[in-house]
């Protein structure tokens, strides 16, 4: 099978997205696998798959591929392949240019749901995975260290957590990026400067005794998510924690336990006093933190890297192609 596959044509986090399904597209393809950038001109494109002749159209959120591109694929009655990874924070725009695709996956199980509801019956649910080529257990570096390791934008609920423990612990915390707007370093909380590689950040969670996922609520100020579509599904960030064998505390989710055991491979906490608690009793048991950071890194190795994903998407792309 010959696969053109069209980047999302963002840059830090994306750039490496679309290298690792690459990477696992040419392992499912031998090899015969394109790629091109969403924004050249129409007639590069045409000059691409008159040479190439791709069986399939694979693309990485969309919303910068042109719909001239759009309608002349769809002509061409290739099959096109859109999976989106924001969702449901930018629904009220994807839902706009869905149409144009044969098969549309997304990350968010309530994402799936509304999408069904629109009329679209050619959805499905695929998470994120992780490279377990970039993210895996890295030796104990002093300047890496910490208690409690958060990554990954201040959003609301985040600064609040984080606030909430500088006031009621002394724990060492480290932040990512863009937290200074919100909060002052000091000696309990260190506030890394610059956007993070995932090579830098596998370093970060494999140093931390306790990593700490929380996630975007479906109602930050920058979303365009006017229907107000509640996130149900974990985010790629479990995926990339686990795979550094790292313990991990994560807020609830409807769906954790479809892709972990809790308790045994992850631990999980519905409100911030229940955080603290559950930080305050992990703190001291460093062999259950441990024992339960090496299942999640087997979990992962086993059914959720980026390799499982591109298996899963292909094999539901002809399954539905043969019927």
């Amino acid at each position: 099978m010959k696969i053109l596959y069209i980047s999302s044509g963002y840059g830090k986090i994306y750039t490496y997205f679309d290298q690792w399904i690459i990477k696992q597209l040419k392992k499912k393809t031998t090899g015969q696998v394109r790629s091109i950038h969403p924004t050249k001109e129409l007639s590069y494109f045409k000059t691409i798959c008159r040479s190439f002749q791709p069986d399939l159209v694979i693309t990485l959120v969309g919303d910068k591929l042109p719909n001239d591109v759009l309608d002349w694929l769809k002509r061409k009655d290739i099959p096109l392949v859109l999976w989106l990874t924001e969702d449901p924070y930018y629904i009220d725009h994807t839902v706009s240019y869905i149409s144009y695709y044969d098969f549309v996956f997304t990350i968010d199980i309530s994402a799936v749901q509304f999408y069904q509801k629109q009329g679209f019956d050619h959805v499905y649910h695929l998470p994120l995975g992780t490279d377990p080529e970039t993210f895996l257990p890295k030796p104990t570096i002093n300047r890496y260290a910490s208690d409690l390791c958060l990554i990954g934008y201040p959003y609301d609920n985040r600064v609040s957590l984080i606030k909430k423990l500088i006031n009621e612990t002394r724990y060492r915390i480290i932040v990512s990026s863009h937290w200074k707007n919100y909060l002052t370093e000091s000696k309990q909380l260190k506030i890394i400067k610059g956007w993070l590689s995932p090579q830098k950040v596998s370093y970060y969670y494999s140093n931390a005794k306790i990593c700490l996922n929380t996630h975007r609520s479906y109602q930050e100020a920058m979303n365009k998510n006017r229907f107000g579509v509640v996130n149900h599904s974990i985010n790629n960030r479990t995926f990339d924690i686990a795979a550094c064998a790292a313990f991990q505390l994560i807020e609830e989710k409807e769906d954790i336990s479809t892709h972990f055991a809790l308790h045994n491979e992850i631990v999980s906490f519905h409100s911030e006093d229940d955080a603290v608690e559950k930080i305050h009793y992990y703190m001291n048991e460093e062999k259950e933190r441990k024992e339960i950071g090496e299942n999640a890194h087997k979990r992962v190795l086993q059914s959720h890297t980026f390799y499982h994903r591109i298996t899963k998407l292909l094999q539901t792309v002809m399954e539905q192609i043969a019927k």
